[in-house]
């Protein structure tokens, strides 16, 4: 599974249990839902799916960002 962070459109904003709702219907392992960002996280085999769902603005796959430690030359 790939993780996904959903953007929520503005016009589905007060319906985010609805869209997050269709998501899991769609494929998506839910992680979290956050309405003061308008975002849903979770995990998809097929995250182009998700983007077919009603009230959704873009779907992205999660990035992991690594930092050195406080004490590594690389700063």
């Amino acid at each position: 599974m790939i993780d996904v962070t959903v953007l929520v459109a503005d016009d589905h904003l007060d319906a985010m249990d609805d869209v997050a709702a269709a998501l899991q219907q769609a494929g998506l392992r839910l992680q979290s839902t956050l309405p003061a960002t308008g975002v849903i996280t979770g995990a998809a085999e097929d995250p182009a799916a998700l983007e077919a769902v009603p009230g959704v603005a873009a779907v992205e796959a999660a990035r992991d960002v690594g930092v050195p430690p406080p004490d590594s030359p690389l700063q």
